[in-house]
């Protein structure tokens, strides 16, 4: 048997080393896969329950679906205290469709997803009374949202 000098050692060592870091980087590929998946699993559903709790409340409700029903058709026929409540109840709901924006913009929606909530964004948008009260809104929410939200219109 040969006997390896210290240079030839080296670069044995060497190969094994690159070999062990792509291995690893594989490895670690994968594991960021998973993960991601998973994100992505966690903040899809974290979406629809929230969503299905807004639904189920106002369903439940049987005075704050009448009021969104007139508000959503003339906001001013609204008495003063109806009309905060619509507000405040329409404010909830731009805060939650801005943040499943930001998890679109953050790349952890899946596509398909993301289609139905951005469809749904528009059909929150287009009912006269939201649009007439769009811009108590707009003010506070992130300004790409707001385009986004606009564009609804076009």
């Amino acid at each position: 048997m040969k006997k390896l000098k210290l240079g030839e050692l080296a670069h044995y060592a060497e190969i094994a080393a690159a070999i062990t870091v792509v291995v690893s980087l594989i490895y670690v590929g994968r594991q960021v896969e998973e993960n991601t998946a998973a994100i992505r699993s966690s903040t899809m559903q974290a979406v629809a329950n929230s969503s299905d709790i807004a639904l189920q409340n106002q369903a439940a409700d049987e005075d704050l679906t009448r009021i969104r029903m007139t508000g959503n058709a003339d906001i001013s026929a609204l008495t003063e205290l109806e009309a905060i409540r619509y507000m405040s109840v329409n404010r909830g709901q731009w805060l939650r469709m801005q943040n499943i924006y930001a998890q679109q913009q953050l790349g952890v929606l899946d596509e398909g997803f993301w289609y139905t909530y951005s469809r749904i964004i528009c059909d929150i948008y287009s009912p006269p009374g939201v649009r007439a009260t769009w811009s108590d809104h707009s003010g506070v929410l992130e300004p790409d949202f707001v385009k986004f939200v606009e564009s609804c219109g076009d």
